[in-house]
C-alpha cells in the first residue's frame, strides 16, 4: 500500500488524504452518535417500562390483597399488546408467584428476583421490579422482563442510514478534494515540470511560475533564485571554457611549431653534426696513417682521445635522436611473453660484458600488452645499467622479477652495485642527469628514455638505492582492462 501511494501523482495523494481524513472523522462521529443513541433508546425503553409497571402494580393491589389469582392474571394479560414484554410476575411478600404472563415465544424458566426495586438494563433485556402497595402497606411486587428488539431494530436502521451517509460523504469529500487540492498541487506540479524540462534541455534560463507568498511560493522563489545563480555560473564556466579552448588552441599551435622546430633540429643534428664528426674522425685516421711510427706515445694518446671523443659524440647524437623520436613514434601494441624478452636482452648484455662474473637471478615473468620494441629497449637500458654499475664487484648479483599490485604489474631490476644517494633519486630519469663520474660510461639519456617509454604505456618509474649497497629500478604497466 505504501509503495502504491509513493507512485501516485501528488494531486491524487492530496485528494485521497483529504477524503480519507473526512471519512475517518465522519465515521468516528457516527460511532459516537451510535453509542449515544443506543444508550438513550435503552434508557427511554426502561423508563417507559417502569411507568407500565407502576400502572400494573396499582391494578394488582386488590387481587394480591385477596389472593385472587384469576383477577391477577387478567391484570397481566393486558401486556399482550406490549410486544416487548417477555415475562411478568405478581409476587406476594414472600416472593411467591401469584400470577404470571409469558409471551408465546418465551420458554418457562426460573427467574432470579432482585431485592432492590427499580430497573436494570442488561445486555439483552431490561428488568423492572415495582413494589405493590395498598394504604402504604407493601403487599408484594411486580416483576417485568422486556427484550431490546425495538431498540435493536432502530439501531439497525440507524447503522444503515449512517453507512449510506459515510459512503456519500466519502464520495463528496473526494470530489471536493480533487478540485480544492489544485490550489496546493498546482504550483508544485508546475515546479516539477520546470525542473524536468531543465534537466532535459539544460536550459537554466527557464523559471517556475511564481505563486503567492506562502511556503510554496517561497520555495518557488528560492528555486528561481537558484536557477539564476546556476545560469550565471554556467555562463561563467562557458566563458572560461571558451577562453581555455582558445589558449589550448594557441598552445597546440605553439607545440606544433615547437615540434616542427625539433624535427628541423633533429634533421640538422643528423646531417650537419655528423658530417663534421666524420671529417674529424677521417682526418685523425689519415694523420695516424701518414705519420705512422713517427708519433711519440703522447701524440698517439692524443689521437686515441680524439677518436674516442668522436665516438662518444656520435653515440650522444644517436641517443638524442632516439629520445626526440620516442614521443612521435606510433606504438605497435601486441601481447607477448615478458620472460622471452628479458632472456633475449640478458643474452645480448652478456656479450658486452664478456669476462665478468655475474649471478643472474631471473624469476618467471608474465605476458603483457604493449609495444614489444619499446619495452625491449626499457629492459636493455635497465639491465645494461645494472651490469655497468656492478663492475667494481668481482662477482656481481642481478635479480629480475615482478609483483602484482591492485591495478598494475610492477617489474624490477635489482643489483648489488655502487648504488646512489636517495636524495638525488628524482634526478635519475632526467636528460643528461648522471649521479656518477666518468668512470662509468654513458650519455645520461638511457633512463630518460625508459621513463618516456613507460609513461607512454600508462605506467610509472622510480628507483631505490643506497651508496655501495646496490639499487633497484622499478617500472609498472597498467592492467590491460585499464588500458582499454
Amino acid at each position: 500500500m505504501r509503495n502504491l501511494l509513493r507512485k501516485l501523482p501528488l494531486r491524487w495523494k492530496l485528494a485521497l488524504l483529504i477524503s480519507w481524513t473526512t471519512t475517518i472523522v465522519v465515521t468516528l462521529s457516527a460511532l459516537a452518535l451510535y453509542q449515544y443513541e443506543a444508550s438513550t433508546l435503552r434508557d427511554v425503553l426502561a423508563r417507559d417500562l417502569s411507568a407500565t409497571a407502576r400502572m400494573l402494580a396499582s391494578s394488582s393491589a386488590g387481587p394480591l390483597a385477596f389472593n385472587d389469582r384469576k383477577d391477577a392474571e387478567e391484570v397481566l394479560h393486558t401486556l399482550r399488546g406490549h410486544g416487548s414484554v417477555m415475562r411478568a410476575l405478581i409476587l406476594d411478600r414472600n416472593k411467591k408467584v401469584l400470577a404470571e404472563f409469558r409471551r408465546a415465544d418465551v420458554k418457562a424458566e426460573t427467574l432470579a428476583i432482585p431485592d432492590v426495586p427499580g430497573y436494570r438494563i442488561g445486555a439483552d433485556a431490561i428488568y423492572v421490579l415495582e413494589p405493590i402497595k395498598q394504604a402504604g402497606d407493601e403487599l408484594g411486587s411486580l416483576y417485568l422482563v422486556s427484550d431490546l428488539q425495538r431498540v435493536n431494530e432502530r439501531l439497525e436502521r440507524y447503522i444503515t442510514v449512517m453507512g449510506a451517509f459515510i459512503v456519500l460523504s466519502m464520495i463528496v469529500s473526494f470530489l471536493l478534494a480533487s478540485v480544492l487540492q489544485r490550489t496546493v498541487s498546482g504550483p508544485i506540479l508546475k515546479l516539477s515540470e520546470t525542473a524536468q524540462e531543465i534537466g532535459r534541455t539544460r536550459d537554466y534560463a527557464l523559471r517556475a511560475p511564481e505563486h503567492g507568498t506562502d511556503e510554496i511560493g517561497q520555495v518557488i522563489k528560492q528555486f528561481n533564485l537558484m536557477l539564476e545563480q546556476i545560469q550565471m555560473q554556467n555562463q561563467a564556466v562557458q566563458a572560461a571554457q571558451a577562453e581555455l579552448e582558445r589558449k589550448v588552441e594557441e598552445r597546440t599551435k605553439e607545440l606544433r611549431h615547437t615540434n616542427e622546430e625539433l624535427e628541423s633540429f633533429s634533421y640538422s643534428v643528423s646531417h650537419d653534426l655528423r658530417a663534421p664528426l666524420r671529417r674529424i674522425s677521417g682526418f685523425a685516421g689519415l694523420l695516424e696513417a701518414s705519420l705512422g711510427g713517427n708519433l711519440d706515445p703522447e701524440q698517439k694518446d692524443h689521437l686515441i682521445e680524439i677518436k674516442t671523443s668522436v665516438q662518444d659524440a656520435g653515440k650522444l647524437i644517436e641517443d638524442l635522436l632516439s629520445f626526440s623520436r620516442m614521443s612521435r613514434t606510433e606504438m605497435q601494441i601486441m601481447a607477448f611473453d615478458m620472460s622471452e624478452v628479458v632472456n633475449e636482452v640478458v643474452e645480448d648484455v652478456k656479450k658486452d660484458f664478456v669476462g665478468r662474473e655475474i649471478e643472474w637471478i631471473i624469476h618467471p615473468l608474465i605476458s603483457v600488452t604493449g609495444d614489444l620494441a619499446l619495452l625491449r629497449q626499457v629492459w636493455r637500458n635497465l639491465i645494461s645499467n645494472a651490469a655497468k654499475y656492478t663492475r667494481p664487484h668481482k662477482t656481481a648479483r642481478i635479480e629480475i622479477g615482478y609483483k602484482k599490485e591492485a591495478n598494475e604489474t610492477v617489474f624490477f631490476v635489482r643489483d648489488d652495485g655502487v648504488g646512489f644517494d636517495m636524495q638525488y633519486a628524482g634526478r635519475l630519469f632526467g636528460v643528461f642527469h648522471r649521479l656518477h663520474g666518468a668512470e662509468f660510461e654513458g650519455t645520461g639519456i638511457g633512463l630518460a628514455n625508459v621513463r618516456r617509454i613507460v609513461v607512454r604505456h600508462g605506467g610509472r618509474t622510480w628507483a631505490e638505492g643506497k651508496i655501495n649497497e646496490g639499487a633497484t629500478f622499478h617500472f609498472s604497466l597498467p592492467d590491460p582492462r585499464r588500458q582499454e
